[in-house]
């Protein structure tokens, strides 16, 4: 379960802010010259990619937050707003730069699982410095 779609971004029609769209929809609609919203198609991709990494279980960064949301969100399908998944995404850019510049043993922004009362949690620090522990 997780996020199965987004709210319809586009700007200059208040009624389709409370329109649902698959990823798929979303994304043909941003390839066309009548896209109305500020997403272009490979940052949307990009954002769905990353969604659905994050499908696999429970993230330790959801842990820190709203429970009960946590649990609805991991339980139901449901749709995102795209303009606050588009912050998250942003912060996103900010780790692969982290990552790609590392010190030469540094283990960084890798994933790691752990399953526990039959519920997969997950955890992606930010850079694991083995030789200085």
């Amino acid at each position: 379960m997780g996020i199965v779609g987004f709210k319809c971004a586009r700007a200059s029609r208040r009624r389709d802010r409370e329109k649902f769209v698959s990823f798929e929809d979303c994304i043909a609609c941003a390839e066309t010259t009548a896209n109305e919203c500020h997403f272009t198609a490979p940052i949307i991709k990009a954002m769905v990619d990353r969604e659905e990494e994050k499908r696999e279980g429970i993230t330790v960064t959801q842990l820190s937050g709203c429970l009960r949301e946590t649990y609805l969100s991991y339980k139901y399908d449901h749709y995102a707003d795209l303009e606050q998944l588009y912050f998250a995404f942003r912060g996103e850019l900010a780790h692969l730069i982290i990552e790609r510049y590392q010190e030469k043993d540094a283990v960084a922004e890798q994933r790691f699982y752990r399953e526990y009362d039959g519920i997969k949690i997950s955890g992606r620090p930010d850079v694991i410095l083995p030789g200085k522990n």
